[in-house]
């Protein structure tokens, strides 16, 4: 979901929910927009067996890098992004992916933000790059 940043900053602090979110709190996915990320839920049903579990969390994902790039295809700029867990599962991914763990505000949930531009997370360079490579063409 795409947030301004006051938006976003009072989410994390637990000030609204996102379901108090206005308009005007939600900027467009549009050419040369600057938005922060927020990853608002990835989830796969725990009944699964683990195996499967894993292979539809890669999926998703996948499908979510692609995202990323996509919406640097189209020249969206992307300053952070944030999500936030309160599952172990939730926990230990946002670890794996190297997103910065982040003293929370908000008791029993962990956060995670990362600057976008400043990373060296493989996913989040090649976002970079891409967006890049989209602003050094001619309109």
């Amino acid at each position: 979901m795409p947030l301004t940043r006051s938006a976003l900053d009072r989410v994390i602090r637990g000030e609204i929910s996102i379901t108090d979110l206005v308009d005007e709190d939600i900027p467009l996915f549009a050419a040369g927009a600057t938005i922060h990320l927020y990853v608002v839920a990835m989830a796969i049903d725990p009944k699964f067996p683990i195996k499967i579990r894993h292979e539809y969390g890669a999926a998703l994902l996948a499908g979510f890098f692609s995202f990323l790039l996509a919406l640097a295809e189209r020249g969206v700029i992307i300053e952070t992004a944030t999500a936030r867990s309160h599952t172990q599962e939730g926990i230990k991914l946002m670890r794996r992916l190297g997103l910065p763990w982040l003293i929370s505000p908000v008791p029993g949930i962990e956060l995670f933000s990362v600057r976008v531009a400043e990373s060296g997370m493989p996913f989040l360079r090649k976002y970079s790059a891409k967006l890049a490579e989209k602003r050094s063409l001619p309109n």
